[in-house]
Formats: structure tokens, C-alpha cells, sequence
């Protein structure tokens, strides 16, 4: 891939504060402890606290586990680790002790030792703060997930809530974390005293009353310790996400952006069904040749995955191990194409409501998502001004860095060359925009932006996602083209799909074209930008694709340039007589050779006849066919196939008229009349053909000098020019339409034959030929090439 379709694929970055307060898929989970039956005497308040504090935060839209009188340390630490799976990507974590603390002494290698806060469970050990958040925050993973490969939270923002007697020592404070002690120095609650603790009476109170979150969590105490990045805990400022069932159950959503949670914690968004327009209108700026416009109709809605699938849901599916160059749990996976996707849908599916299916969305499924009902060139509007409140892409932060790419950063190369990978790289985004500024310089933590309406975030950078489609410029692979089926199948799928599948959204390392709703990228690019998410879909739900049947047309009218008649067969079949010629005289330098009199001639004058039953006859070079064939009531082409046939009366049997039975085509034109319209000429949009060499573009190309044709074995052979695109149904079930070029029917086809001036091959043009259109059939359930 060369840079320019590097830079086209590519996007950058996050930050807390553009993310607005009413941002959705913020879950909340909490633990809440109580400790009350220590040896060393019991504790009144604790049972009190608990009941409390748990039922608060219930009626807050937290998810609620308790846990009691926990033993031993090796109790506390289950407890919290078996809390932290289920906290949902992107939710918020609440543990909640009461009880009593202390002091510990943390050794520290070749360091004095460490004092920090810790829980005490009922036996009197110690269990420090930083262990108790670990299983919440996991500690940086390292390049390609070297590092912390244990229980999995989801959280974004660990809050951990310390009811006991206030701590001399802070806690070593993990990152993403917010740390509330009590704030009163008072002892502990005699096993008589009434009522709540100070704090937990405080807690309960905000919880109750009409405050958002982050102003009761930020009201607790004077006593608190936080290492959240700015802005972050304003996300607690709206009510938390509320799933529409439980994870074992799922049906269709009420609504657009209706959200479920699945066993594995991935958050959910309902895209419903409906028609959009897929692709960019001729004049949306940067608007790339492959992003042609259908309309495309679901009847069915689907749920597709609100975040990008990241390291922390790769564990637990056991699908993508090393396949994430990120060094954070919510990084996104950016190495799709080594996914073990069989892994991951045998994982899935097995937990998979009843119904209900795993997959990876369609490029035309992705679209309809990322637009959300919206026409405009991103889902947020024209403006890609816009664009750093909304994805991550490639903006002042990346330009300014010296940041590696990923393929470099993973490999660890420090060379000074700065083309290649494995260098600092400085200077190779000097593409990216000067000004524009997301705040982030590679991969961003999925839900770091505005999701789009209907609650989905980052369709528009961070990385760019594959889809299921495989690419093709047309969209039709592998629906339909080639129409010839049997040659396609026997080419490597290397030839067939060498671009992969398709990648929509763009990455941290995308101009902002790039992360347009339309744009079309693909999977086989050099770097690490290429992630994906999964999508919900109801099993069955999956319609047969439209039929594609043939139709022969009969001509009404043939000429030749140079004379020539034919003779048009019922079949449609045109049968092309040479023009007749004087024999030579004998002694003139012309020499005889099986079937074939070839004559030295001046330049530029016919150089070949050919012997028929009937005497000499001339079949000049440079000839040009043109046959008018009427298209009967019903039938509207999307494709025009010339088949080339082999006949006894030409050489070797055609069929060409050259002397080994050849031929040799320089240019065709397509042209049609609609209803008392003049026949006007039709863009062929793609071609080809069971023959590979020469490419059978070049009969489209406009250069009368590039040739195709074939050889003479005896064979029928036929090119398929795609002249509109056909309407049908998908694989997820969507079904295409295709604008047509006019309201009014196509009456007749004119179609164009030029044959080259090849005086050194002799007479190369075509002896037999018909014209067959291809149009669809939507009353046949199977789709057929002939």
C-alpha cells in the first residue's frame, strides 16, 4: 500500500473533558462490604451501613453485590476479584467498606518499607488498598498485552469508599482511582450505639437526594485522594445506564440506542430497522470513486457493540491474545486480522441469548450504525472542525509528537531512518492537522468521545474497523461480480480480494476525510490500526439474495465500417461475412499458406485475405461492428455480456477471423435509448472477463491503442461489462437498491465493436458474437451466473 492510501485509512485521539456529562453506557457496579464480628470485639454500625448503603445505591442504578464478615484477606480479595468481571466496559466500579483499618507495612525490594492504608478482615490481617484496586485498575499491560493476564474489570473510574477509623498514612494510589475516607477521628461504634456511621449517614443522604453523583461523591469528605484525569469524574454528573434485560435474555429494542449488556459485559446499542442511503453524493467534499451510492432497507433491527472490542474483552473470549498493541485495558484490539475468530464466536455464541446470534457487522450494517438517520458526511454534521469532540484522529497532537507507529513502538526499533518502521517516526505524521486538537497521540480508551444518537461511540476514529464485506470497489463482492462465476472461483482468493475486507471509521492516524461516514478503507494495510466490534443479530433472520439471470438479445440492425453484412441468427447470434475481394494476381508477392492468402501491401492498407467456400474474401483490420438491439418491456440491464462463438465457417472455428481462429478488439461502447430519448452512452463500471491477458479493461479505457482479444482454440469466450449496479439482498439481510439512471425504461441497447489496425496479425476481428444482458429477477430465490 503506497502512503497516500495509508494516510486515507488512518485517525487520533481522547479526552475527558469533550466528552459531555450526558454521554450513555456508563454502568455502575458496586461492592459493598461490611465487617462487624472481628475477634477482637464486635462492631455495631457495620450490619446497619451495609443494609443502607446497598439499598442507596440500588435505587441509585448501581448494580449491587454485599459481602459480610469476610474471614481472611485471601475472602476480601476473592470478593473483589469476582466483583471486578462483572463490571461492565466503560461502567464504574464502588466498593464500599465498613469496618475496621490500619496500618501495613509493604516491603519493597532493596527499599525501605512502604506504610499504606489497609482493609482488616475479621481475623486481623492486613489488606492493603493498592491490593484491594488492583483487580479494578489492572496494571498497565505492556506492548501486544505483556503483563497483568488476570481478572478483567471494565471500569473507567474506581471509587473506593473507607467507612473506619481515618488512616495516619494514605494509600499508594493506583491510577483511575478515587479514594474517600471517614472524615471524623472518632472511635468506632460501640456494639450498642443507634443508627448509621457519620460517613454512611452522609453517603445515604446524597444518594437519596436529587444531587448528581460526582457532587455526593465530591461532598463525602474533606479527606480524599484522587488520580483521575480532569474532567472524568463529571461523568458521574448524569443517572447511570439502564440495560433493557438481563444478559440471558434479549429481544428487539423500543427504541434507537436502547442498551444491553451482554455476560461478558459488553455494552450493546439497538439499531432498528429501516432504510439509509450508503455511500457519499457526487459533490461531498473528498468523496472517494468506490463509495457509490444504494439505498439499503433492514427489515430487521440488530444490537451492535456501543465500543470498539478492546483488551479486556479479548480475555475472557480468549480470542486475541498479543493482538493489541495498547498498554490499557479499554484500548482497543488493532490488529483484527489476527483474530481467532472462530475462538471468539464459538466463546460468544455459547452465551448468546436465545435467538440471537454473534458476528461481525456488515460494511453496510456499520454505515447504517455510524450514520444513525443522519446524511451528512460524519454523524455529527458537515463540519470536520467538529470531528476532535467526536473520534480520534489524526490532529496537532499526533503532528507534534514523536510518536513511532505501532508496528515501531512493538518492535522496540529505534533506527534513525525515518521512512521506515521500527523509527521515531518524527515527522511522518506531518500529514496530520496543524490545529485541530482530540488530546491523544496513538489509541484512545473506547468511549473516550460524544457517541453518535444513537449511543455508539468512536464509528469515527481510534481505529478503524473491519467488517465481514470483502472489499470491492463496486460493493457487489461477492454477491455478484464476476458474473462469470466459474472463472472467479478458480482464482486464488489473493487475486480475488487482495485488499481484504472492508475497514469503515478511520484510526488516531486518519485525516479527517477519512473518518467520514462513507469512507472505505480495507484490512491489508502495513500498520496496526485495525480493530473491529460485534454485533447481535437474530439467527434466521438472513434473506436469499436476488436472482441474476441472462437474456439474449435479437439485433434489429447491424453495419461494418468497411462494408461487411451479417446474418443475425433467432438465438441473437451475428454472424459477420468478410468483405469481398478480387483474388490477387499470381507473381504479385502474395504466398498461400493452409486457409490464409497473405498479400504485401502498401502501409496502412489490409494485409490479410481469407479462403472461403465461396472464393477470396477480405476481412479488413480496423473494422468497427455496430449492432442496435431492442430490450424487451420488463427487462432492465445491469449488465452487458459479449459472447464471442466459435462457428465451422471461420478459422479453426473462430471465433475470430484471424488465421489461427483469434481476434482482437480494440474499444467497446455501450450506448441506450430510453423510451423516444437518443441513445446516449452508459459508464461501464466495471469488466471482465475468462480471459486474463490482455486485462479486458483496456476495452473500456478510451485508448483505441491498448488491445484485448483471444486466442484461437476453438472456444467460446465472453466479457461482462457491468453497466448498473443490481439491487439485492445481502448476507445480514439488507436489501440494495440501486438508483437507475432514468425513471424512463431502457428500449434498445447500442453496442460498439472497434477492432484494431494490426496489419502484422492480419484480419483479427470477431466472425461470430451475441449480445446477452444480464438484469435481476426478483421472483427466482437463487442467484445464478447464466
Amino acid at each position: 500500500m503506497n502512503e497516500l492510501n495509508l494516510i486515507r485509512f488512518v485517525a487520533v485521539v481522547l479526552i475527558a473533558t469533550f466528552l459531555p456529562a450526558a454521554a450513555r453506557g456508563e454502568y455502575r457496579h458496586a461492592l459493598v462490604i461490611g465487617q462487624s464480628n472481628y475477634k477482637v470485639g464486635a462492631l455495631a454500625t457495620p450490619t446497619r451501613d451495609v443494609g443502607a448503603v446497598a439499598e442507596a445505591l440500588t435505587k441509585r442504578g448501581f448494580t449491587v453485590t454485599r459481602a459480610e464478615n469476610l474471614g481472611t484477606v485471601k475472602e476480601i480479595d476473592d470478593a473483589v476479584k469476582a466483583f471486578a468481571k462483572t463490571v461492565t466496559t466503560g461502567g464504574t466500579a464502588l466498593v464500599y467498606f465498613t469496618g475496621n483499618a490500619s496500618i501495613a507495612s509493604i516491603p519493597q525490594a532493596m527499599k525501605p518499607a512502604r506504610e499504606e492504608v489497609a482493609l482488616t478482615s475479621l481475623d486481623g490481617a492486613k489488606h492493603p488498598i493498592s491490593a484491594v484496586l488492583r483487580p479494578l485498575v489492572v496494571p498497565n499491560l505492556g506492548p501486544y498485552g505483556h503483563g497483568w493476564q488476570g481478572p478483567q474489570s471494565g471500569s473507567r473510574i474506581n471509587v473506593l469508599i473507607v467507612d473506619a477509623i481515618p488512616p495516619t498514612q494514605d494509600a499508594a494510589l493506583p491510577p483511575e482511582s478515587l479514594i474517600v475516607y471517614r472524615p471524623d477521628d472518632a472511635s468506632t461504634s460501640a456494639a450498642d450505639a443507634p443508627g448509621l456511621s457519620p460517613l454512611a449517614e452522609r453517603f445515604v443522604a446524597g444518594l437519596n437526594s436529587t444531587k448528581p453523583l460526582d457532587a455526593v461523591l465530591s461532598s463525602l469528605s474533606s479527606r480524599t485522594a484522587s488520580s483521575l484525569s480532569e474532567g472524568e469524574l463529571a461523568r458521574l454528573a448524569s443517572p447511570a445506564s439502564k440495560a433493557v434485560s438481563a444478559p440471558n435474555t434479549l429481544a428487539p429494542g423500543v427504541r434507537p440506542g436502547d442498551e444491553w449488556v451482554d455476560a461478558n459485559g459488553i455494552v450493546f446499542c439497538w439499531c432498528p430497522p429501516g432504510s439509509y442511503t450508503i455511500g457519499s453524493p457526487s459533490n461531498e467534499p473528498d468523496r472517494q470513486a468506490d463509495e457509490l451510492q444504494a439505498v439499503v432497507s433492514f427489515a430487521e433491527g440488530f444490537w451492535l457493540a456501543k465500543h470498539e472490542l478492546c483488551y479486556r474483552e479479548t480475555i475472557p473470549l480468549e480470542c486475541a491474545i498479543y493482538q493489541s498493541s495498547g498498554e490499557h485495558k479499554l484500548q482497543p484490539v488493532n490488529k483484527a486480522g489476527g483474530l481467532n475468530l472462530g475462538k471468539l464466536f464459538e466463546t460468544t455464541n455459547a452465551t448468546a441469548p436465545s435467538g440471537w446470534k454473534y458476528g461481525l457487522p456488515t460494511e453496510a450494517e456499520w454505515e447504517y450504525s455510524a450514520r444513525a438517520e443522519t446524511k451528512t458526511s460524519y454523524s455529527f454534521g458537515e463540519n470536520p472542525s467538529d470531528l476532535a469532540r467526536h473520534g480520534n484522529f489524526a490532529d496537532r497532537t499526533l503532528r507534534e509528537s514523536s510518536a513511532r507507529s505501532e508496528v515501531a513502538r512493538a518492535q522496540g526499533n529505534s533506527s534513525p531512518h525515518k521512512v521506515y518502521n521500527g523509527d521515531l517516526q518524527t515527522g511522518l505524521y506531518s500529514y496530520a492537522h496543524p490545529s485541530w486538537n482530540d488530546s491523544a497521540v496513538t489509541m484512545a480508551r473506547v468511549g473516550s468521545y460524544q457517541p453518535n444518537a444513537w449511543g455508539l461511540c468512536d464509528m469515527h476514529g481510534n481505529v478503524a474497523e473491519m467488517t465481514s464485506t470483502v472489499y470491492d470497489p463496486l460493493r457487489l463482492a461477492p454477491v455478484v461480480p464476476p458474473l462469470l462465476r466459474a472463472e472467479w472461483a478458480k482464482k486464488p482468493e489473493t487475486e480475488k480480494y487482495a485488499r481484504g475486507f472492508v475497514a469503515k471509521g478511520g484510526s488516531w492516524a486518519s485525516t479527517p476525510a477519512s473518518c467520514r461516514s462513507a469512507f472505505r478503507g480495507w484490512t491489508s494495510v502495513a500498520d496496526n490500526i485495525v480493530g473491529t466490534r460485534l454485533i447481535l443479530r437474530r439467527r434466521g433472520a438472513v434473506l436469499e439474495p436476488l436472482a441474476i439471470r441472462s437474456f439474449p438479445l435479437v439485433p434489429s440492425d447491424f453495419s461494418s465500417t468497411s462494408g461487411a453484412t451479417a446474418t443475425i441468427a433467432a438465438d441473437g447470434t451475428v454472424l459477420v461475412a468478410a468483405v469481398a475481394r478480387p483474388r490477387p494476381p499470381s507473381g504479385d508477392g502474395s504466398y498461400v499458406t493452409g486457409q490464409v492468402a497473405v498479400r504485401r501491401e502498401p502501409p496502412g492498407a489490409a494485409a490479410s485475405d481469407v479462403l472461403t467456400p465461396d472464393g477470396l474474401r477480405r476481412a479488413a483490420t480496423g473494422d468497427t461492428y455496430t449492432v442496435i438491439c431492442p430490450i424487451p418491456a420488463g427487462i432492465e440491464p445491469r449488465a452487458v455480456r459479449l459472447e464471442f462463438l466459435t462457428d465451422s465457417t471461420l478459422p479453426k472455428q473462430g471465433p475470430g477471423r484471424r488465421a489461427d481462429g483469434g481476434f482482437f478488439v480494440a474499444e467497446v461502447t455501450i450506448a441506450a435509448a430510453r423510451g423516444n430519448e437518443s441513445a446516449a452512452a452508459i459508464e461501464v463500471l466495471d469488466a471482465q472477463s475468462d480471459i486474463r491477458q490482455p486485462p479486458v479493461g483496456n476495452l473500456v479505457d478510451g485508448r483505441p491503442e491498448s488491445v484485448w482479444g483471444g486466442p484461437g482454440d476453438g472456444k467460446n469466450h465472453e466479457a461482462v461489462f457491468t453497466i448498473g449496479l443490481p439491487s439485492r439482498t445481502g448476507g445480514d439481510g439488507a436489501r440494495w437498491r440501486y438508483p437507475v439512471a432514468s425513471s424512463q425504461p431502457m428500449t434498445s441497447l447500442v453496442v460498439t465493436i472497434a477492432h484494431p489496425n494490426l496489419p502484422n496479425y492480419g484480419a483479427a476481428t470477431i466472425g461470430k458474437f451475441r449480445v446477452v444482458v444480464l438484469h435481476e429477477d426478483p421472483a427466482a430465490v437463487k442467484e445464478t451466473a447464466k
